[in-house]
């Protein structure tokens, strides 16, 4: 996990530092008209953020239709031996713990991007 972890901190990284270049022109505008630094740093934050979430959401699906099927193929095994939970209670422990460690991520990938290649 935290290899992923490392990994998606990367691609966003990435990603907000190939908006940072797109978008230099407008960013040294608003420096020299007297823009703040949080002024400059927040859609780059946000953007960062929304990555994480869409992530999140792409991940959750993944692994609740993986999780449903688990449980339609092994159901008649799991009536007499295991008891597992329903996909809705699986789904709302999945969607708290992955968005919230999306909107981490994400907002971690673009504060390293925006720290090291926006010089504000």
């Amino acid at each position: 996990m935290l290899f992923f972890a490392v990994i998606s901190v990367f691609i966003i990284s990435n990603a907000i530092r190939i908006t940072v270049f797109a978008r230099r022109r407008e960013v040294n505008i608003m420096k020299f008209v007297g823009a703040t630094d949080w002024f400059i740093r927040l859609p780059f934050m946000v953007e960062g953020v929304i990555i994480g979430i869409t992530g999140a959401i792409i991940s959750v699906l993944i692994v609740s239709g993986a999780y449903n099927y688990f449980l339609s193929t092994t159901g008649a095994l799991t009536e007499t031996t295991i008891r597992l939970f329903k996909t809705p209670q699986v789904i709302k422990v999945l969607i708290t713990y992955i968005a919230s460690g999306g909107v981490v991520l994400g907002a971690l990938g673009s504060t390293l991007s925006l720290r090291k290649h926006l010089y504000v």
